[in-house]
């Protein structure tokens, strides 16, 4: 979980990733990423190097915000 943690930290610092945490979800906790990027593509790509995508814990799903949701930076 470390080097995934690690992962996500170097993905903040390069801009790409927007906000990452915990789903306290009742049949059980899990984490939830969302990056920014021009293609789905470019998401699947660049989690091929996540320590998480190793043991099958990574699952990509398109999200688009709607526009009450403030742009990331």
């Amino acid at each position: 979980m470390g080097a995934h943690i690690a992962f996500l930290q170097t993905q903040l610092a390069a801009g790409k990733l927007v906000v990452a945490g915990p789903v306290m979800d009742p049949a059980g906790p899990f984490g939830m990423a969302v990056y920014e990027a021009e293609s789905l593509e470019e998401v699947q790509r660049l989690l091929e190097r996540d320590p998480a995508k190793a043991i099958g814990r990574l699952e990509v799903m398109p999200y688009a915000a709607p526009p009450v949701v403030r742009p990331a930076r």
